[in-house]
């Protein structure tokens, strides 16, 4: 069977097994940051235009408690340019992070002024380098502006997706990153229920602050075999906790697929507590998508046969497009729930023979011209 008589009869059969109606969210991982610097406005604008659901935002703070748009706090050589500012060639320092000592510079470490005199650059060395050095490194509240004025240009709401990164160690140096985070949230009516705008941790920070905020929670997890907290959190226990304070999960996509799989079943269980999944991360260069023979069928895979409920991209025009076809999606399922699989199987493989027939007399018919 050739490669597109594959995809069509991978296609088929998730119709009819399944018929979500819902077409899985693109979520633009740190922006469009597959085409951009990383967290820059470049790349949220670049994702708008792109037509993601939502923009995501991991959030740290300066010395002078101001939150910015950082994927980590270090390493932050490795995405601007503040090794070669002469000024700032003292604020290298040694931290024990997991066990190893690291030695470089830190965003808390620096005041909001300070940070705003850096340039980003690109942190993959196999990504577009003519973009480092011509942007700033933006406040969440900047993000926000943005997203706001892109609302009205496109007359269409803008999500917005925030994770708090390292908040027990915010918290312990005195610069705790929630009191901040749901100030600004409340004063952009972004603290809701009919808000379009998810929190996000791999800590359990939020877990004690459900009174105080109003939209869905996401759980992060890393990998069971380096995380011992997602050990547990992928547990049928787990799996009830999370549900008590949280609205879904952010799991590594390893964690459910491929050679280090252990919890396949993650996303069935998940969403027997009504819990949504967003795996990350999706890219599109070929080191990312493993075994699949290419990048949107590793998408399609796990948006069709998974059925993720949104997925984490650092190129959300491609899974725009591959979102795009899977609709329609018809209501047949409903009706058919109670066949067996051989005739689920038939179905589809009419289908196939049909499509590959018209295909084949259509090809004749075009040759004889």
């Amino acid at each position: 069977m050739v490669a597109r008589e594959r995809l069509l009869l991978v296609s088929l059969l998730y119709i009819v097994t399944h018929g979500k109606e819902n077409v899985p969210l693109i979520i633009a991982h740190r922006g469009a940051s597959g085409y951009r610097p990383e967290h820059t406005l470049a790349s949220y604008e670049l994702a708008i235009e792109m037509e993601a659901d939502y923009i995501e935002a991991d959030v740290v703070s300066t010395s002078d408690h101001v939150l910015v748009c950082r994927h980590s706090r270090y390493p932050l050589e490795e995405v601007t340019d503040v090794e070669n500012r002469t000024e700032f060639a003292s604020r290298t320092r040694t931290q024990l992070i997991g066990g190893v000592n690291y030695t470089g510079w830190f965003v808390e470490d620096f005041t909001l002024a300070e940070l705003r005199t850096l340039r980003t650059e690109e942190n993959w060395p196999f990504r577009n380098k003519a973009f480092d050095g011509l942007y700033q490194i933006p406040t969440l509240r900047e993000m926000i502006l943005l997203l706001k004025a892109k609302e009205v240009e496109k007359n269409r709401t803008i999500g917005i997706y925030i994770e708090t990164k390292d908040p027990s160690y915010f918290q312990s140096i005195g610069l705790p990153l929630e009191p901040p985070l749901l100030s600004l949230l409340n004063e952009f009516d972004l603290n809701t229920e009919t808000s379009k705008t998810f929190l996000q941790s791999f800590e359990l920070n939020f877990v004690n602050l459900t009174s105080e905020i109003n939209v869905p929670i996401i759980q992060l997890l890393e990998h069971p075999n380096t995380d011992p907290l997602a050990a547990y959190l992928i547990t049928d226990d787990g799996l009830d906790f999370i549900a008590s304070y949280a609205q879904g999960i952010g799991p590594y996509k390893s964690i459910i697929h491929g050679p280090i799989a252990v919890a396949p079943d993650l996303v069935s269980r998940a969403h027997e507590r009504d819990l949504q999944v967003h795996p990350f991360t999706f890219r599109r260069e070929s080191i990312f998508f493993g075994n699949f023979s290419s990048f949107e069928a590793e998408l399609l895979y796990w948006m069709q046969i998974i059925q993720v409920d949104g997925v984490f991209t650092d190129n959300p025009d491609v899974a725009r497009h591959v979102a795009s076809s899977l609709i329609p999606r018809p209501d047949i399922p409903k009706k058919i729930k109670s066949m067996d699989m051989s005739m689920v199987m038939a179905f589809a493989v009419m289908g196939i023979m049909m499509v590959t027939t018209f295909t084949f007399v259509l090809s004749s018919r075009l040759k004889k011209k």
